[in-house]
């Protein structure tokens, strides 16, 4: 598994992905015992900290613990419980509807960001943690637990989880080195791609999100009844990942109703509460 979005990695300079994949169907398909099982590890995880990295493990999703950690009025993510509500709304004006519309990356760093004039200020919460005294990786599904009214008989809600912290980051996509390499006999050739360290640091990076339809609490082909202002409760897992988290850094829980890359834009006039001792966020978490 590597750090970036759906490509091919047979190019890669860090990992000889070509190589693994015909020892691998040499052993399967044509029975040529090449010790492919012993050489080849049962998981193979690109690290999203140090550039050129690979991780061997035997299993993915095998946390040493689940942490789980509630929100508070003061919109920190800690081990103790707190109750109160918090609200945000969902409609935003034309401009700023359109705007995100057409410019995802902008509606991402205002989603997760606070600066001044920020138009989606009151259209999200956002939870942090502490700064984390040493690094640990996240292993797995991510687990939100929600306990949340709309002021309509229908409502969505999306929650995204954010690694807060100044850091050179990994580039989003691979970068061109300038070599070409032949990628097997009579095939073709490929430029040698490799994810490089950014030139310069970036505030936050975006770890898994997932998004339910209130009227779907339980599963995705039933319609449950649901009445404006009444609080229910439902849970949803983010996207599996597998996320090296730095000490220093915070774990950020957003929650919010539209995602302008991912849901309907209906720009309705909504608003949500969140009860907070009802809803609480669980972490796999594996020691580095």
């Amino acid at each position: 598994m590597h750090q970036g979005k759906h490509i091919y990695i047979n190019a890669f300079q860090s990992i000889d992905f070509t190589d693994m994949i015909n020892l691998w169907l040499t052993y399967k398909l044509l029975d040529v015992d090449n010790n492919a099982d012993e050489l080849i590890p049962n998981v193979l995880i690109q690290d999203n900290v140090k550039a050129e990295t690979w991780n061997a493990f035997d299993e993915w999703e095998n946390p040493d613990d689940v942490k789980t950690l509630h929100p508070s009025n003061n919109n920190e993510l800690t081990d103790e419980f707190d109750h109160g509500r918090k609200e945000f709304k969902d409609q935003l004006s034309v401009n700023d509807f359109e705007k995100y519309c057409l410019d995802y990356k902008q509606w991402r760093d205002d989603l997760v960001l606070d600066h001044e004039n920020n138009p989606l200020t009151n259209n999200r919460v956002i939870f942090k943690t502490t700064p984390a005294k040493e690094d640990f990786t996240i292993d797995g599904k991510v687990k939100i637990s929600l306990n949340a009214s709309s002021t309509q008989n229908y409502g969505m809600l999306s929650c995204m989880l954010v690694d807060y912290g100044e850091a050179y980051r990994l580039t989003e996509s691979p970068k061109n080195l300038g070599h070409r390499i032949n990628e097997g006999y009579l095939w073709r050739e490929d430029s040698l791609r490799e994810f490089k360290i950014q030139n310069k640091k970036t505030p936050y990076k975006e770890i898994a999100e997932g998004h339910i339809n209130m009227q779907n609490r339980k599963n995705s082909y039933h319609v449950d009844d649901m009445e404006a202002n009444e609080f229910y409760d439902m849970e949803l897992e983010l996207q599996p990942t597998f996320y090296h988290v730095p000490a220093g850094h915070q774990l950020g829980l957003i929650i919010f109703a539209t995602d302008f890359e991912n849901t309907i834009r209906g720009n309705q006039d909504l608003k949500y509460r969140i009860s907070l001792a009802e809803t609480d966020i669980k972490l796999p978490i594996r020691k580095q």
